[in-house]
């Protein structure tokens, strides 16, 4: 029976942590020498005393050290990086075994936000040149290290790709090939632009400067009388034209910057962008029927003020904006033609524990907005809150179109699991009373998208995208392609807008 050991490298306060493993073969035939050349850096150790943990499988020697002119590469050679591009200067190096083998699998665990490197070899590469080609939210650099330089040798041609990460868990897939020469080095954000989940792409509440065509609307609510404020453009046509209704993410609001604004504009339709109670931390947003009110009558609003084509008004919105969109097709009192829901939430008691393994402040928000007391979830409140539970409009949505999208690298690489899209679309179909199995996502195709994140089978693209999955059954689509935590953009629009 063959054993695999996980080993787990912290960075230790005032020390750094070496782990001792059993020496590696190469096909040279020579075991690699676990020498350590190098003391550790304690006031770097200080500084990130908790800023990362990286599992290794198999296990090997590692230790840090900074990043530097004549750092050493490996533990076991005498190469150096003599060599290091300016941003790099100071980052904290993880220094391991020269070529470790084939199936070699990393798990990264930020437990602050960070700027992760990681640098290989361009030939001995262990198959990274391809797996990076395809990992999201990596960007290949115009630069990277170099070591051997005084020998001219192949140290001068170096691979280097960068992300720009919140906390959480990035998993780094297996080598493919023996001997991946590389390194990986990590740098603290330090920003005044605090990087949270409040910060990623499609979660981005910084403040933004809106075109001066869009104006502001002020909408009465029925139920309380609270001003709810919109953005919106009017076409300019004579002719009635659609509307785009967009929703804001989970931690934003009618401010939030909204790529689908200026598509609209472009295409001169009609577009509101809701606050719908603002971000999800209150009693009264996250789904609320206050908030779910406050989406109709901003769509009432738009009826009233603009010339809308009532036959052709879409809905669309990314991660808390597609938790809201399947919420509008759940409950909306309006006659929609489409909704588009992208990394969309469906079942916050999952996504409170999902967030509690990742550490991530969604969890607090959750408790925030469900009224739970003494950290406990209200799991009462939270279904009520959740689209997963409620029960389906089928007369009413029979001639809506709803397509649900998901990256397969989400809950990986980004906040939202997978699940959340396909456990919706799954549920919409029980409650369909459909009978062919073939048209639900099966245990075993949701089981290996999970664990392969890659194409079940030839399923085409949407953009320059492999779709790893396609079910369809009647007005309902799902699609979960080869992405991450997002929507993308143009393709969304335009699918929503075609005839």
């Amino acid at each position: 029976m063959e054993l695999i050991f996980k080993t787990t490298v912290i960075l230790m306060l005032g020390l750094s942590m070496v782990l001792h493993a059993q020496p590696v073969k190469h096909k040279n035939g020579r075991d690699t020498e676990n020498v350590i050349k190098h003391k550790p850096d304690s006031e770097r150790a200080k500084q990130a005393e908790s800023l990362v943990k990286v599992t290794t499988t198999p296990n090997f020697t590692y230790r840090y050290d900074i990043m530097k002119k004549g750092v050493i590469q490996h533990l076991d050679r005498d190469y150096t990086y003599d060599v290091i591009p300016e941003e790099l200067n100071n980052a904290l190096l993880l220094q391991g075994v020269h070529r470790p083998p084939k199936g070699t699998a990393l798990e990264i665990e930020l437990l602050k936000p960070a700027t992760v490197y990681f640098f290989f070899h361009h030939k001995a590469d262990g198959g990274y040149s391809k797996i990076f080609a395809n990992l999201i939210n990596w960007e290949r650099c115009d630069y990277a290290p170099q070591y051997d330089t005084n020998n001219e040798g192949d140290g001068l041609k170096m691979i280097m790709y960068k992300m720009v990460a919140e906390k959480g868990i990035y998993k780094i897939p297996s080598t493919t090939e023996d001997g991946a020469c590389f390194n990986i080095a990590f740098k603290q954000i330090k920003s005044p632009l605090k990087l949270t989940e409040s910060h990623v792409k499609f979660d981005d509440t910084r403040i933004t400067e809106w075109d001066k065509e869009f104006k502001i609307a002020e909408i009465k609510s029925k139920f309380d009388d609270k001003i709810q404020k919109a953005y919106f453009y009017k076409s300019k046509s004579n002719k009635p034209k659609p509307l785009i209704v967009s929703l804001h993410t989970w931690s934003g609001n009618y401010t939030q910057n909204d790529e689908i604004a200026q598509l609209c504009k472009s295409k001169d339709l009609n577009y509101i962008h809701p606050d719908f109670r603002g971000e999800n931390w209150t009693k009264n947003a996250c789904c609320s029927k206050l908030a779910l009110s406050d989406i109709d009558e901003s769509i009432t609003f738009a009826i009233e003020n603009l010339n809308i084509d009532t036959a052709n008004i879409f809905v669309i919105g990314v991660s808390g904006g597609g938790y809201a969109t399947l919420s509008t097709f759940m409950k909306s009192k309006h006659s929609i033609k489409k909704f588009s829901a992208w990394a969309s939430i469906s079942d916050l008691i999952a996504w409170y524990d999902q967030s509690i393994i990742r550490k991530a402040d969604y969890a607090g928000h959750i408790l925030k907005c469900t009224e739970s007391e003494e950290g406990i979830l209200s799991e009462s409140t939270a279904r009520q809150k959740s689209p997963v539970y409620w029960d389906t409009p089928l007369n009413k949505r029979s001639k809506s179109e709803l397509s649900i999208y998901a990256g397969v690298y989400d809950g990986i690489q980004g906040s939202v699991p997978i699940t959340h899209s396909i456990n919706f679309y799954n549920k919409l179909l029980a409650d369909l009373s459909v009978t062919d199995s073939s048209k639900y996502v099966s245990n075993n195709e949701k089981l290996k998208l999970l664990e392969y994140r890659k194409p079940l089978g030839d399923y085409g693209k949407i953009a320059d995208r492999a779709i790893c999955l396609k079910k369809t059954f009647k007005n309902i689509k799902l699609v979960i392609f080869n992405g991450n935590h997002e929507m993308l953009t143009e393709y969304a629009f335009n699918e929503l807008i075609e005839e």
